[in-house]
């Protein structure tokens, strides 16, 4: 037996429920929730002839991640994808990192040392699954940041 109005609330329930698996398609939801990424520089400034540490940490929704990072000699913004970036960065040597990720959340970090004066910026991409050049995935995530090399 129906209890009165009881149906009324399961309608408005059922509703509910079918809104918010929507949401959580994706549609009204942005995809940056599912992964994150960030990148630092340390330490600042960085001082000719001296050594600095690139550290690219992040998470993402899955059991592994695909993370490429290039450093560009130059203070333009990160283009869209990897292949455009590669396409930018073949000069000089394309990407320093590029590599499968299966813990989560994750940090990698890597040292250089600063041989010349320039403004650079790091540029990373955070991907499900591996890309080679010529792919046009979209990133889960991507981050950038941007340092000079001072005298």
């Amino acid at each position: 037996m129906i209890a009165r109005g009881g149906l009324r609330g399961w309608k408005s329930r059922i509703a509910v429920a079918l809104l918010l698996s929507t949401l959580g398609l994706g549609y009204g939801v942005p995809s940056a929730l599912a992964a994150t990424l960030a990148v630092r520089v340390s330490p600042s400034p960085i001082h000719l002839r001296s050594t600095y540490r690139i550290q690219i940490s992040g998470s993402f929704n899955g059991r592994r991640g695909y993370l490429v990072a290039f450093i560009q000699y130059s203070s333009k913004p990160c283009k869209a994808g990897v292949s455009q970036e590669l396409y930018r960065t073949h000069d000089t040597g394309g990407a320093f990192y590029a590599g499968t990720i299966r813990r989560n959340p994750f940090q990698r970090s890597r040292w250089f040392h600063a041989r010349s004066r320039s403004t650079r910026r790091v540029c990373a991409y955070l991907f499900s699954r591996r890309v080679k050049p010529g792919t046009h995935v979209n990133p889960l995530a991507r981050a950038s940041v941007l340092y000079s090399v001072v005298s």
